[in-house]
């Protein structure tokens, strides 16, 4: 699946989650820092690590959870996550997944699987005013994590769009993707990253 049908996907599943499941800040503070930083830390680090084959993921369950606690993450789905995903779960189908938390949230991670050679991060427990998002779209612009804002000319629909683009040591080229819904649901935003085919053309200055 391309780059842009992933985002039709999270898209449609944005749409169709059910507004039955609210999404609201946790009753208990984890030490792991807020949304914000662990969205970008988890697209910045995680996904671009995998997405570049610079680390492999396991074939074993042990070991896979050995590799997703480095990175602040465990292995599989709380029931949670998928309640708010609700008939829509083509973004998770055949995927390797692994969860996280945050002080003020939780997200589920998603990597290869029927939506593709794509990382999704989809957070499904949040605080009501959605400022993480900004707060994630702003800390993946800091020198550190490196990425760069991308203009988006045309918003979708049911969702606001922000994009950013990035390029590691080895000058290959990632594009990253937030969408959070217009309309409040059980997710409250999809980060998608995805390396960029070397026979795309990027702009220039890019």
């Amino acid at each position: 699946m391309r780059a842009d049908a992933v985002l039709s996907a999270a898209l449609a599943v944005l749409a169709t989650a059910s507004a039955a499941v609210a999404s609201s800040a946790p009753t208990a503070v984890s030490p792991a820092g807020t949304l914000g930083t662990r969205l970008s830390s988890v697209a910045t680090q995680f996904c671009v690590d995998v997405l570049s084959r610079k680390v492999a993921l396991p074939a074993t369950a042990d070991a896979e959870q050995v590799l997703f606690a480095r990175y602040g993450l465990t292995s599989g789905l709380p029931n949670a996550a998928m309640q708010a995903l609700g008939r829509d779960t083509s973004l998770v189908e055949q995927a390797t997944l692994a969860s996280g938390e945050a002080s003020d949230g939780a997200f589920m991670v998603a990597l290869g699987g029927r939506a593709g050679e794509t990382c999704r991060i989809i957070v499904y427990r949040a605080p009501l005013d959605g400022l993480f998002i900004n707060a994630a779209y702003q800390a993946m612009q800091m020198p550190a994590q490196g990425w760069r804002s991308l203009p988006v000319p045309q918003q979708p629909r049911i969702a606001r769009k922000l994009s950013l683009f990035k390029r590691d040591a080895k000058h290959r080229a990632y594009l990253a993707n937030i969408l959070s819904p217009t309309t409040p649901g059980p997710i409250a935003a999809v980060l998608t990253v995805a390396a960029i085919p070397a026979n795309i053309t990027i702009p220039k200055g890019y």
